[in-house]
């Protein structure tokens, strides 16, 4: 699958970038709910607002394919695994609930994978 996103900076990461825990996410979404996809899952969205209340959150990248327009990828970055395990300790129930209100809009979501250094 091929993303994009713009950078403005494409290749100069910072050092804390680099000592970050990071989520990565794909969706398939459903044709009718795409636009309230992109809206839930930005960048400042619904999630981020959420992600927002854990110590530690750093942000979040929604990057769409070129070539499947109903298909997305999310990455969420943390300082550390521990501050996301914390988060997800603390705000289970908030989470939970985002996320059934979000389940009706995907045909598929899979967790990719987390990348430490």
């Amino acid at each position: 699958m091929q993303i994009s996103r713009a950078q403005a900076n494409p290749g100069q990461e910072t050092a804390q970038e680099r000592m970050m825990f990071t989520v990565v996410w794909s969706y398939e979404v459903k044709p009718e709910h795409v636009e309230r996809f992109i809206e839930a899952y930005r960048p400042g969205g619904q999630w981020a607002r959420l992600f927002h209340r854990g110590e530690g959150y750093m942000g979040s990248d929604l990057y769409r394919s070129t070539e499947a327009p109903n298909s997305f990828v999310t990455i969420d970055r943390w300082r550390s695994r521990e501050h996301c395990t914390d988060f997800m300790m603390k705000q289970r129930e908030a989470y939970a609930a985002l996320d059934a209100k979000c389940d009706d809009w995907t045909v598929a979501e899979q967790r990719l994978g987390e990348i430490e250094p």
